[in-house]
């Protein structure tokens, strides 16, 4: 290392952090989640909707504020996705009206709701509309609606440890997965999924391959950084830099003498995108198989029961890449990338969205009344847009945080430009599939054969595929560039490599992660 960027590495070095300071962050944030989970299990009967929130929001903002000026916070996991997370099942949400949990057996045992009587809570909500009203006594019920399945649906249970229960299982699910919560299409795909979920074996023998593959595939990436000094912070090169000798030289062995190696070697921006995109993914693929595989042979084992052994909860992080071909932009992030964090961050878009969509309505019927011309699809793009700015806004704030307290060269506003600049995607992509490819009218659908058909579904596919991947090609270098400077690059992706002891000699051990790699924030 050179004299000028070892004094750079000592004046941007962050300060080190205790294990003490990291646990009491944890335990900070742990704090939030509990007191939820407590409060959640009061009947709305004792403490109404409007009172639980009046009361518990200005307590865990002004508590999240406090644990913030502790030491070792990560921001993202301790400060703002717990904000995020009882923002949603205080305010945006009425859970205790409209959740309901779901379990798997032929006959089951069922408290009466804490909310038998129907009644309007806060939220607009309607209690009691679940059938329920026997006395408290537990009694057993098949209903008949998932009965042949053996799937029933427990809404707010009446006696205290079996709210407490419920209420548990809520925090521990922040995908609300195995729970059906008032969303046509999330309560469909939750229980056609715990209806026709894949068998044990199938699913842990789905799982173990995801994590097989993520895991090597982050090895081999992430050892192909150490080689590229791009991915070092201290160099502050471009991503158009050229390759290195040794990368460029890998390359020509691989791909052989010709133009494609010329055409890899010529475009230094594609590789280092795909260095830093690939362990990204494989990363959070491999690190949601993980629980899978445990719970799953412990649910064989008998150790743990359906809430936490039956395959339908496990399902892998990512989605299929067909959804990318059917939706562009929309399948990448709505049905492919993994969604924990999608209910906290689009629930307020889509409340948003809603309101406007009730108001405008009301508007557009009285001009309707005097002879102007529906707008209902154009309120409804609107809307829409409403509901993804939102929703790609938030989780540009809510990685915003990854960026520490401590010194550092990277830039909170990059990182969230990053999902900020989708939305424009999204929005060209709606427009234009509306202009190019939206449904026929009567006459072209019977001028059109069914070979016609297929064959322009098959362009649509091919081009919301491609136009998918340029976009996030295009704008990966926002959220790229910032992990560089966040030095991710400086602790492999995985802390036991084969690739390592295997490509890189004699004396190269398997285990990766050093003490150093942890005494930053």
């Amino acid at each position: 290392m050179s004299p000028s960027m070892s004094s750079q590495a000592e004046t941007a070095a962050p300060a080190p952090k205790q294990p003490i300071d990291s646990l009491f962050a944890f335990l900070g944030t742990c704090a939030v989640y509990g007191l939820l989970a407590i409060v959640l299990a009061i009947p709305s009967s004792t403490l109404s909707q409007k009172q639980l929130c009046l009361f518990l929001v200005p307590v865990i903002i002004v508590w999240l504020a406090y644990v913030y000026t502790w030491p070792g916070i990560d921001v993202v996991m301790q400060i703002i996705c717990p904000l995020f997370y009882a923002m949603d099942v205080l305010v945006w949400r009425d859970v205790r009206g409209t959740f309901k949990r779901i379990h798997r057996s032929k006959t089951h045992t069922v408290d009466q709701p804490a909310h038998s009587s129907s009644s309007v809570t806060s939220n607009g909500h309607v209690n009691g509309v679940n059938g329920i009203t026997s006395s408290k006594a537990a009694q057993a019920v098949k209903p008949p609606c998932h009965a042949d399945a053996g799937i029933w649906e427990e809404p707010h249970p009446s006696t205290i440890v079996s709210r407490l229960k419920w209420s548990c299982y809520l925090i521990c699910s922040p995908r609300f997965g195995n729970w059906t919560i008032g969303d046509a299409r999330h309560d469909a795909a939750q229980l056609s999924r715990a209806d026709k979920s894949i068998s044990r074996p199938a699913r842990i023998l789905q799982l173990l391959n995801r994590f097989v593959i993520a895991y090597m595939l982050a090895d081999i990436f992430g050892l192909w950084a150490l080689h590229d000094p791009y991915f070092d912070w201290r160099t502050n090169l471009s991503i158009t830099s050229p390759l290195p000798p040794e990368t460029a030289n890998t390359l020509v062995r691989l791909l052989g003498q010709g133009k494609v190696s010329a055409l890899a070697i010529s475009n230094p921006r594609f590789w280092r995108v795909l260095i830093s995109a690939t362990p990204a993914w494989a990363s959070i693929e491999a690190f949601f198989a993980m629980p899978g595989l445990i719970f799953l042979s412990l649910g064989g084992l008998g150790t743990v029961g359906d809430q936490w052994g039956h395959p339908a909860v496990w399902r892998p992080a990512s989605g299929s890449l067909v959804s990318i071909a059917d939706r562009g932009l929309r399948g990448f992030w709505g049905d492919w990338w993994h969604q924990m964090m999608r209910c906290v961050a689009g629930d307020p878009g889509k409340i948003l969205g809603n309101w406007y969509l009730r108001n405008v309505s009301q508007h557009s019927a009285s001009s309707r009344a005097k002879g102007a011309p529906s707008t209902s699809s154009f309120h409804s793009f609107i809307a829409h847009a409403i509901h993804i700015s939102t929703a790609f806004f938030l989780s540009g704030v809510m990685h915003a945080g990854m960026v520490p307290k401590a010194a550092s060269s990277a830039s909170p506003l990059h990182l969230a430009l990053f999902f900020w600049v989708q939305v424009p995607g999204i929005l060209i992509e709606l427009f234009v599939e509306r202009v190019f490819f939206g449904e026929p009218t009567k006459g072209q659908a019977s001028s059109n054969t069914s070979q016609d058909r297929r064959k322009k579904s098959m362009i649509a596919k091919i081009v919301r595929f491609t136009w998918a991947l340029f976009y996030l090609y295009t704008t990966f270098p926002f959220f790229g560039e910032q992990l560089v400077a966040l030095r991710l690059w400086d602790m492999h992706a995985v802390p036991l490599s084969p690739c390592r002891w295997l490509f890189r000699g004699e004396g190269i051990g398997f285990w990766t992660w050093e003490p150093r790699h942890f005494a930053t924030v």
